[in-house]
C-alpha cells in the first residue's frame, strides 16, 4: 500500500517548494494556493508597508483635488480681479474723456474770446505777439 505524498516528502529542498508556492500551486495536504498563504503569513511589517501604500494612494488623491480645487478657486478670482480691473479702466476712460470735453469746450471759449479781442484792438494785439516773440529770441539765443 502506498502511502500519501506529503509535502514535506515531495520536496526534500527548500528552493523547490518556494517555486511551487510562488506560482501558487496547492501543496499535498492543503487546498490553500500560494497567494492565500502568503496573505496569512505576511508579517506585520508587510501589512504595514501595504497599509501604508494605500494611505499614500489616499492622500495622494486627496491633494489632487486640493489642488483642483484651488486652481479653479484662483480662476474664478482671476477673472472677478479681470472683471473688476475692466469695470474700473472703463470708468476711469469714461472720466478722462468727460474731463478732456470740458477742457476742450473751456479752451474754444477761451480761443474765440482772444479772437474777438485781437479784432477790437489790433494794435494791442500785434504789440502782445512782438513782446512773446522778442522773448522767445532771447531764450533761444542764450
Amino acid at each position: 500500500m502506498a502511502t500519501p505524498i506529503n509535502s514535506f516528502h515531495l520536496f526534500s529542498r527548500k528552493r523547490d517548494r518556494n517555486h511551487f508556492v510562488k506560482h501558487g500551486v496547492a501543496l499535498a495536504g492543503t487546498s490553500k494556493t500560494a497567494d492565500e498563504r502568503k496573505s496569512q503569513m505576511a508579517s506585520p511589517e508587510t501589512r504595514t508597508r501595504a497599509q501604508t501604500g494605500k494611505d499614500l494612494e489616499n492622500q495622494i488623491a486627496e491633494l489632487r483635488r486640493e489642488v483642483s480645487e484651488i486652481s479653479e478657486t484662483l480662476s474664478r478670482q482671476g477673472f472677478h480681479i479681470l472683471d473688476s480691473a475692466r469695470d474700473t479702466a472703463s470708468d476711469v476712460y469714461g472720466l478722462l474723456k468727460n474731463k478732456s470735453a470740458k477742457a476742450a469746450h473751456v479752451a474754444g471759449r477761451q480761443a474765440h474770446h482772444v479772437a474777438d479781442t485781437a479784432r477790437e484792438k489790433p494794435l494791442a494785439s500785434v504789440a502782445l505777439l512782438a513782446c512773446i516773440g522778442l522773448l522767445i529770441g532771447l531764450m533761444v539765443r542764450r
